[in-house]
Order: C-alpha cells, then sequence, then structure tokens
C-alpha cells in the first residue's frame, strides 16, 4: 500500500513554510534597525519572536525528508539522488543572491551594517567557518546542507531509524553536556541544535501511525513556540546550552505544530488559504531576500539619523515592500526556471514513477 503522507503534497506544510518565512522576514527588518540605531521599530512589536521562523524551517526540513524518502529503499543511487536533489534546490538560487549581495557591498560597503562576513568561497559553498557567510541568514543554509549530507549517508542504509536514533542520542549527549568538538566544522557537527531537524523527522514517523487530538496539539504548538522563544531570548544560560534549550523549548512546540497540522488537514478540518500556500512556494527566495533589502534600505536612510516613529514606519513600509517585489521578480525569472531545469536533469534515466495526473506531491523544503 502506497503510504499517504508520501502521496499527498500538504497544503499545511506549504503555509507553514510561508509563515515561517514572514516571520523571519518581521524579525530581520527590525533587527537591521535595530544594528545602526540601537532601537526597535515601533511598527514591530515583538520582532525578537520572529526568529522562531527558522526553528520551524529545521523541523519542516526533519519532517519533509522522512516523508519524501520513507518509500525509497536504501543504497547508493537513493543516496547520491537525495544529496543532487538538494545541491539543485539550494545552492543555484543562492548564488545568485549572494553574489548580487557580494556585488552590492563593493558598491555600498556600509550596506553591510559593519558585519564581518567569512570569505567568498566558504559563503558560496556554505562551508562551516568561524564567521557567518556574507548573506547572513545563511548561517541557517549551513545547517541545512550538513543535515542533508549525513541523512543522505543514512539513506545508504536500511536502517534509517536506528542511524537516526543514534545521531540523536549524540546530539543530546551533547546538549546535556554542553560538549562540542574543535574547529567550525566540528562546533557543527556536535551542535545541539541540529535536534530540531530529528524532531521534525520523529513527527514524520508519527504522522504515519495517526494522531489523536491533531487540534489540542496544534493549539499547544502555536502557543507553547513563542513562549519559549520569549523565555529564550531572556534568560541566561551557559552558552554550550543555549542550542540544546532552543531545540526543546522552540523546536519540540514546532514539531507539535507540524504534526497537528499534518493531521487536522488529513482529516479534512483544515482548510489553506491560496494565498499563503503560493507564499509557501516562494518562502525559500523570500527567506534569502529580505536581509539584504533590509540592511541595504536602513543603512541607507537611517544611518547616523536615529529612529523616529516617521523613520519606523517608512524603514517597515519599505522593507516589506521592496521585499516583496524583490521576491516575485527573483521567483518568477530565477527560481522557478531552475526548479524546471533540476527536474529535468534529476528525471533523466530516473526509474522513479511519475504521479498520476492530478496528483499533488510532496516537496522537500527549502
Amino acid at each position: 500500500m502506497t503510504n499517504p503522507s508520501v502521496q499527498n503534497r500538504y497544503s499545511s506544510l506549504q503555509a507553514l513554510r510561508g509563515l515561517a518565512a514572514l516571520a523571519v522576514v518581521y524579525h530581520n527588518t527590525n533587527f537591521a534597525q535595530f544594528e545602526l540605531t540601537g532601537a526597535n521599530n515601533r511598527f514591530l512589536p515583538g520582532a525578537s519572536l520572529g526568529e522562531l521562523g527558522v526553528d520551524l524551517f529545521f523541523v519542516l526540513s526533519g519532517f519533509l525528508m522522512v516523508s519524501t524518502t520513507s518509500s525509497q529503499a536504501g543504497g547508493l543511487k537513493a543516496a547520491g539522488r537525495f544529496i543532487a536533489s538538494r545541491a539543485l534546490r539550494i545552492y543555484p538560487l543562492y548564488w545568485i543572491m549572494a553574489l548580487i549581495w557580494a556585488a552590492t557591498l563593493i558598491l555600498a560597503p556600509y550596506a553591510a551594517l559593519g558585519r564581518q562576513g567569512a570569505d567568498l568561497v566558504s559563503s558560496l559553498l556554505l562551508i562551516p567557518a568561524a564567521a557567518t557567510p556574507q548573506l547572513t541568514q545563511a548561517w541557517s543554509l549551513v545547517f541545512e546542507v550538513f543535515f542533508y549530507l549525513v541523512f543522505g549517508l543514512m539513506m545508504l542504509t536500511r536502517h534509517r531509524k536506528a542511524a537516526l536514533a543514534g545521531w540523536a542520542l549524540w546530539l543530546g549527549g551533547c546538549a546535556l553536556t554542553g560538549f562540542r568538538l574543535p574547529t567550525a566544522a566540528g562546533h557543527l557537527a556536535s551542535n545541539p541544535l541540529a535536534l530540531e531537524f530529528l524532531i521534525g523527522c520523529g513527527s514524520a514517523y508519527l504522522s504515519q501511525r495517526g494522531i489523536r487530538h491533531p487540534r489540542i496539539l496544534l493549539v499547544c504548538g502555536l502557543c507553547l513556540a513563542p513562549a519559549g522563544e520569549y523565555l529564550r531570548t531572556r534568560l541566561s544560560f551557559d552558552a554550550n546550552l543555549a542550542e540544546g534549550l532552543r531545540a526543546l523549548m522552540v523546536g519540540v512546540p514546532a514539531g507539535a505544530i507540524v504534526l497537528g497540522a499534518v493531521a487536522m488537514e488529513r482529516a479534512g478540518r483544515l482548510r489553506i488559504p491560496g494565498w499563503l500556500e503560493a507564499l509557501g512556494d516562494r518562502s525559500y527566495v523570500l527567506y534569502l531576500v529580505n536581509n539584504p533589502v533590509a540592511c541595504l534600505i536602513a543603512a541607507t536612510f537611517m544611518t547616523g539619523l536615529g529612529a523616529s516613529p516617521l523613520r519606523d514606519v517608512a524603514l517597515a513600509v519599505g522593507v516589506f515592500a521592496l521585499t516583496f517585489v524583490a521576491m516575485e521578480l527573483l521567483h518568477l525569472h530565477a527560481e522557478r526556471p531552475l526548479l524546471a531545469m533540476a527536474r529535468r536533469r534529476l528525471s533523466h534515466g530516473s526509474t522513479v514513477r511519475a504521479p498520476a495526473p492530478g496528483a499533488r506531491v510532496l516537496r522537500p523544503a527549502a
């Protein structure tokens, strides 16, 4: 019997991707102003909570990786195809935006807001480094690439669940002890924040068994995720324990959100507006363009001026408007052609059966 979680493309997951991207846009817009002026934007209250959008992205990635591969047998061919599909999804569009941003910084270095990014090669390849990539928000893509590589290696074995459990035990031990491997790559491999991907993986396996009371699960997640984000940014924790606590306080509620939303949609109890699903289709490009737009506008119009109610509203409106214009242009003229090209390359010589006409299929998160 075909697994329904593989057969269907859940609108709820697309909607959550769109909401996660919106949360990050909300956060980044305020943060660009805060870096320049030391004051939060009056028209973006609670913007610090928007960082939980990243946690939701991580959980969604884990959920979708399991959902889109659970029917595939392990082996070298499947692992290679998986890694190739993720590379074709992430890198080409990221390279376009990263190079645009690198050229922008040459012409307008003040737009960097004083941030010191990693070297261009490390930034373009999303290799772990002591500094964040030049396109600052790509720090999360470094995590994504690491997760995809490890998950791809696990596809070499038929015992994928056991391998994931072993990874969870390793990261759990790092979370409890604060242990970190030396070097940037070692720190990434021992960073408990990757537990959020595994929370997503676990949620996908649980969803295949059926969930009772999904509405309660969804409501609890929606309440606890922002509460956890609020508390973790205001309580003092040991630096080596902070990522593990973030996975617990925000990642676990995010898993409840994903699990509850999918179960409710599967039961026909959740309807998603078309515009929100469309935003989910654009979530990756939206994630990439917003921070550069926010930094450039803030640096151009607020440097040395300080915050004021008029400047606050002008910044918020300007950043949001230009972000969505840039998002749509890049989606239409870069993202969609690149996705079509990737599908053609991956379908060449593939033995995977095409979906039936009219069928909706799950697509991995960006």
